[in-house]
């Protein structure tokens, strides 16, 4: 009987006894054994690298396509976004001034009636409507530029929205002017309308019976209440202001002589009752005087102002167009 001897176990049955208990830990490649006597030298070909890309390959595509998209938005998105939105600023701010400049002449005729002395509360009422257009502007343009500035996304560059602050501020700066002007416009067109509640007197005779001595007191009295209510409610204006003192100078004096206006007539003395109608005549032709050398001042400085408005707002609008 032969006896058998078991085979010496080699490096490479160890392997394949690994690779039953972990057959997907590690999976090596057996490229080729040498044999020297009893020992065998195994050269092993690592393939956990393939195996991992082909398990992951989904998940690593969509790594390397986020990072590609993510690449494109700065690279190419971001800062086209940030002139997208740069370029509407500057349009929104042109947009604005140029309604500006669309509604000056518009201004420019309601002053011309706001500064004509003969001009009635029609007149006056139709230049409130002629305004109303240029008020609109400026103060759609003062929203514009207090409006907060476009918002971004992370990682969005704002350098163009940025460089846009200087223009921001010089349309400001319009705005303020523009503003300016409709409001004291605005302001000297109610002046003009109150003014034709002062002095509404009625009929002043040199003399009269006693009845009519009654009710004349009564309609005096009215009238004079009715120009002090307008005296205090005259809004105050440099252009307008010796108007405004004039016409308290004659609410004080008018008072003294209504008081011997009325007992004149009372006491039938017509050479007394006539000097103080003439005081009171020459003192409102006096103050109607005042109040068109004024509106001469007001026309002045209308047409001055409106013109460098327009003038500011052409050379803003080099920035915004």
């Amino acid at each position: 009987m032969v006896q058998t001897h078991p085979r010496p176990q080699t490096l490479l049955d160890r392997f394949e006894e690994l690779d039953a208990i972990w057959p997907e830990s590690y999976e090596p490649d057996r490229i080729a054994t040498t044999s020297l006597g009893n020992d065998h030298i195994l050269e092993i070909q690592d393939t956990r690298a393939p195996d991992f890309l082909r398990r992951h390959r989904w998940g690593l595509i969509a790594l390397a396509t986020m990072v590609a998209t993510a690449s494109w938005l700065i690279l190419v998105a971001a800062p086209a976004q940030d002139h997208r939105l740069a370029t509407q600023l500057l349009d929104r701010y042109d947009g604005a001034l140029a309604a500006i400049d669309l509604t000056v002449p518009d201004a420019r005729r309601a002053l011309g009636v706001l500064t004509d002395p003969v001009a009635d509360v029609s007149d006056l009422s139709d230049s409130l409507q002629q305004l109303s257009p240029f008020v609109a502007a400026a103060s759609a343009t003062r929203s514009a530029v207090t409006a907060a500035l476009p918002d971004t996304l992370p990682l969005v560059p704002r350098t163009e929205i940025e460089a846009v602050a200087p223009v921001r501020s010089d349309v400001g700066e319009v705005a303020g002017q523009a503003e300016v002007l409709a409001t004291r416009l605005n302001s000297l067109v109610t002046y003009r309308l109150l003014t034709y509640g002062l002095f509404n007197l009625p009929d002043l005779p040199i003399a009269a019976s006693a009845e009519e001595v009654d009710v004349l007191s009564v309609d005096l009295a009215a009238a004079m209440a009715a120009s002090v209510e307008v005296a205090v409610s005259l809004p105050s204006d440099p252009l307008l202001e010796s108007h405004r003192l004039a016409a308290n100078e004659a609410l004080t004096q008018m008072d003294v002589w209504r008081t011997d206006y009325l007992t004149a007539l009372r006491a039938e003395d017509t050479a007394t009752a006539e000097g103080i109608v003439a005081g009171i005549e020459s003192t409102l032709l006096t103050l109607h005087r005042t109040l068109a050398g004024s509106l001469v001042e007001v026309e002045n400085w209308g047409v001055r102002e409106l013109d460098l408005l327009r003038l500011s707002t052409i050379e803003v609008r080099e920035f915004t167009g």
